[in-house]
């Protein structure tokens, strides 16, 4: 079993949650600031919250997402279970900020 001796000898360091979840979301956002995921959406839930959130899938593969109720009121779709889109957010727990059907990517970007 690891103690804190053996963390400070080794120089592991020590996090909190909020430490440790911030560290993480700096490293990802500055290797991945904005990701388009082409994917299948998994089941959709919107609580009372007005939030939506979903998975995207590809065969085996899921990432939870969370698209916020604002974003999800100004997407030009409604998003459905089972269908392909490419999903545009950042990383950190994939916030999605906007969905496009799969097949008008290149429009969208250009």
């Amino acid at each position: 079993m690891i103690n804190t001796e053996t963390l400070k000898m080794n120089n592991i360091p020590e996090y909190t949650v909020t430490q440790l979840n911030l560290d993480i979301k700096n490293v990802l956002e500055k290797s991945f600031e904005y990701v388009c995921v082409k994917g299948e959406s998994g089941p959709i839930t919107i609580p009372k919250s007005g939030h939506a959130y979903f998975s995207i899938k590809e065969n085996d593969e899921v990432l939870s997402c969370i698209c916020w109720k604002g974003n999800l009121e100004r997407l030009d779709i409604k998003i459905e279970e089972g269908v392909e889109y490419n999903f545009l957010g950042r990383i950190t727990s994939c916030l999605v900020d906007s969905v496009n059907p799969k097949k008008s990517l290149l429009l969208f970007l250009f």
